[in-house]
């Protein structure tokens, strides 16, 4: 595994884990939007880590892949 910055075309950006052409291990993904994800990524998909809105406040927690409300 790798560690990677990717800045996207959207304006957005990745900083984390890289594997086999997909986000793995830990990673923050800020969208254009501002919205916010930290954690851990798993073949490209978050897996488990916290989902913010644009003023830091949680608007999900992922767990092993699936939301789940705050």
């Amino acid at each position: 595994m790798v560690l990677v910055f990717l800045i996207f075309p959207m304006g957005g950006k990745y900083v984390g884990g890289w594997k086999n052409g997909l986000r793995n291990g830990k990673g923050t993904t800020t969208y254009s939007s501002g919205t916010k994800y930290e954690g851990d990524w798993k073949d490209g998909g978050m897996w488990n880590g916290t989902l913010y809105d644009k003023n830091g406040k949680i608007l999900h927690k992922i767990v092993n892949g699936e939301i789940q409300s705050p």
